[in-house]
């Protein structure tokens, strides 16, 4: 899953993006 910040979100809704981005490729899909 490819996400890219967005510039004019806040730095923490960006993190909770990525880090959701990161279970859901790696732990969920794959599954």
């Amino acid at each position: 899953m490819q996400i890219a910040p967005i510039p004019t979100l806040s730095k923490e809704i960006n993190d909770i993006r990525l880090r959701t981005a990161d279970i859901v490729g790696n732990r969920i899909i794959p599954q």
